[in-house]
């Protein structure tokens, strides 16, 4: 039978949660490109947007994007009010309900 690790022992294969990075000042190819573009000068930027971005309120929010997709409300065909149009589907979406 396969030796299974009590729940005090520690999980050592797993890495740490990726939050709270700096994305820019952690990739060492992109800031080699950005001092070979001549762009050293836009490294102060780039190192605060790195830590926006690899912030955990930024990940959380990529996340609750992909979990609630875009959901497409189609307008009325021109030359209709949206109002109108917002009308004529809430009661066809009635009709089909009944």
């Amino acid at each position: 039978m396969a030796h299974r690790s009590a729940p005090d022992e520690g999980v050592l294969n797993q890495s740490s949660p990726f939050v709270d990075v700096n994305l820019f000042t952690s990739d060492i190819a992109l800031r080699e490109a950005v001092a070979r573009a001549g762009a050293r000068s836009a490294a102060a930027d780039l190192q605060a947007f790195g830590g926006l971005v690899g912030s955990a309120k930024a990940l959380e929010l990529g996340r609750l994007a992909n979990d609630n997709p875009p959901r497409l409300k189609s307008l009325p065909a021109p030359g209709i009010s949206i109002t109108y149009g917002l009308r004529l589907a809430a009661n066809q979406r009635d009709s089909v309900d009944r």
